[in-house]
């Protein structure tokens, strides 16, 4: 995109931690800007933008955590673990056609290290 609009800058922010692009695809990006400029980590500032959510992007977190929610609801029972509930929960929305939550900084993947992993779209 900077090439194109004939852009000239010194730092170019990326997304690094990102559920789908990988080290190669970023090595891929740093080659063909290097012309232009020096890519470097912008996850910190991407990560606090998608904090603030549009009102389309409500609609699309509401119905992401209702799928979710009814793909846990439909097989819960008594004695089965909350890892078995995400099991089922989390591929729901990709299945749909949407995206992962972003992790936070200190994340594996959207699991903060050290605490059990979330159960998206359940209350």
């Amino acid at each position: 995109m900077v090439p194109e609009k004939r852009l000239k800058a010194a730092k170019i922010g990326v997304e690094l931690f990102t559920y789908d692009q990988t080290a190669g695809e970023s090595r891929n990006a740093a080659r063909e800007m290097a012309d232009v400029g020096r890519l470097e980590d912008g996850s910190e500032p991407v990560r606090n933008l998608r904090l603030a959510k549009s009102a389309v992007e409500v609609i699309h977190m509401r119905e992401a955590g209702h799928l979710s929610h009814m793909a846990a609801h439909n097989r819960a029972k008594p004695g089965i673990c909350s890892g078995e509930l995400s099991g089922l929960a989390i591929p729901t929305v990709p299945e749909q056609g949407g995206d992962l939550p972003a992790g936070s900084k200190r994340s594996d993947h959207g699991r903060v290290r050290g605490r059990p992993p979330p159960l998206y779209g359940l209350h």
